[in-house]
Order: C-alpha cells, then structure tokens, then sequence
C-alpha cells in the first residue's frame, strides 16, 4: 500500500524553508510558480494564490475520481489538521501520481502550508523546544529556525513530542 499524508515531509520542510526565506517580504514574493500539466479547475483554484476548504475538498475529490477512471480506489485514511490522510494500493501508484499532480498537488500544497502552524508536527516543535527550555516562536518557520540554532534534531522532536 502506498500511503499519503498528500505531501512528504522532506517536500514540506524544503518548502517551508523556500517560504521562510521570504518571510519579511510582501505575499506577493511567497507565490509559488504553477507546475505545468495541471487542470483547467486546479488552475482557477490556484488564480488568487490561496486556497480555501471547499477548494482543497474539490481538488481531493478531482483526484480521487481521476484515479478510480483509471481503475484503482483512493481509501480516505483520516482527517488530521483539515489534511486529508489517504492510500492507494500498490499497483495504483503511478495512477495515483499522474492524477495528483493533474488535479490536487497545487491544491494541496498551498492548503497545507497555510495549516503548518497548527500542524501536529508544529505541536510537536512547540513541545520539543519548550522541553529545552526554550519559548517556541508562534510560526513553524520560526520554530524550524530555532530547533537549528539549538542544535536540535527535529527528527528527534517528532519522534519524542508528536502523538
């Protein structure tokens, strides 16, 4: 089975770290660039830069009704911070892939980037740090940048404080 939080965490952090470079700058300077080969509704969705829950709940299911055309089923796993948790087996991989960058990855990307700070791994960082003795900056970027000047793993923060 292949599972999904929707993104990796290795392809959130770069992410976040692309953002947080931006941070003292206007929104403007956070818009990402759109990957090419998405739909025409994943596009209109994307128009303002933002994206809401409908938005993110319609691009889910684009997806999923894309990956069951080509045969295969998407099981909804859960619902963690408005993120959606999901699999498809194995042999529906590549199908699974196709779809969601045809139909969901811009989507998905922007809507859980705009939920990083109240993120379960957000909690876990607050925990981690306030462990250290340290007050936790209100932002993930924040808290990413203060695990790395205290020298602390965040690996091992997720491993310690998440639940």
């Amino acid at each position: 089975m292949f599972a999904r939080r929707a993104m990796t965490v290795p392809l959130l952090i770069a992410s976040l770290l692309m953002l947080a470079g931006c941070a003292a700058s206007s929104p403007a300077a956070k818009t990402v660039p759109l990957h090419s080969g998405i739909s025409s509704e994943q596009r209109s969705a994307m128009k303002d830069g933002k994206v809401d829950r409908d938005e993110y709940l319609a691009g889910f299911r684009r997806y999923s009704a894309c990956v069951a055309d080509k045969g295969f089923k998407v099981e909804k796993l859960g619902d963690d911070n408005e993120v959606i948790t999901y699999r498809v087996a194995g042999d529906g991989v590549k199908a699974s892939d196709d779809c969601y960058n045809l139909e969901f990855y811009e989507v998905d990307r922007t809507w859980q980037l705009s939920r990083e700070d109240t993120s379960p791994d957000a909690a876990a960082y607050s925990a981690c740090l306030t462990a250290h003795h340290i007050t936790p900056e209100p932002t993930y970027a924040g808290m990413m940048s203060q695990l790395v000047k205290a020298n602390i793993e965040p690996a091992d923060c997720l491993r310690q404080y998440q639940q």
